[in-house]
């Protein structure tokens, strides 16, 4: 009975682990793929003539896994004729994105559709800037933290068997 129970915790704080890693790697994911979508739009919107609705399409359709959902659920609130402003921090709040990530990414509802060509590239230029930081940090922060939660892990799950045995 001891020993499933020994395996039941060892498996269980693995399990914990795993998740934790699962998700900074989630949220790497996610601002990579955002990144690329912003690099996108600049270069769509640059040379002209595509609306917003269609090149959100194109995104939620072609973009990173990690971002589709976000476009899709963007796409979607304008086929109900929301404004971008309100659409954008709602897709933003169903990623795995905390508060800091989320707040620098909200320019962007407020910029997409309010200005000419030259000005949204102007502002996703901006976003860029912001952006690629993050990901750098995420980037180190993610790496930094699998090993943490890989060595929390194994040291809780060996702590706690050895406490049952």
């Amino acid at each position: 009975m001891r020993a499933v129970g020994v395996f039941l915790v060892c498996a269980g704080s693995l399990w914990w682990s795993l998740r934790a890693c699962g998700r900074r790697r989630l949220v790497l994911e996610l601002l990579e793929d955002l990144v690329r979508a912003v690099e996108y739009l600049q270069r769509e919107l640059s040379l002209g003539q595509r609306p917003l609705p269609e090149l959100l399409e194109q995104l939620s359709q072609q973009g990173g896994s990690a971002a589709r959902a976000v476009f899709a659920h963007c796409r979607e609130g304008l086929h109900r004729e929301e404004p971008f402003s309100r659409i954008w921090p709602l897709a933003l709040e169903q990623t795995a994105l905390d508060g800091r990530q989320r707040r620098a990414l909200e320019p962007l509802g407020w910029l997409l559709g309010r200005y000419d060509a030259t000005g949204q590239g102007e502002a996703l230029s901006r976003l860029h800037r912001v952006l690629e930081p993050m990901v750098e940090r995420c980037r180190q922060d993610t790496a930094r933290q699998v090993r943490l939660f890989s060595i929390l892990g194994v040291t809780a799950g060996g702590f706690l068997s050895l406490t049952l045995i």
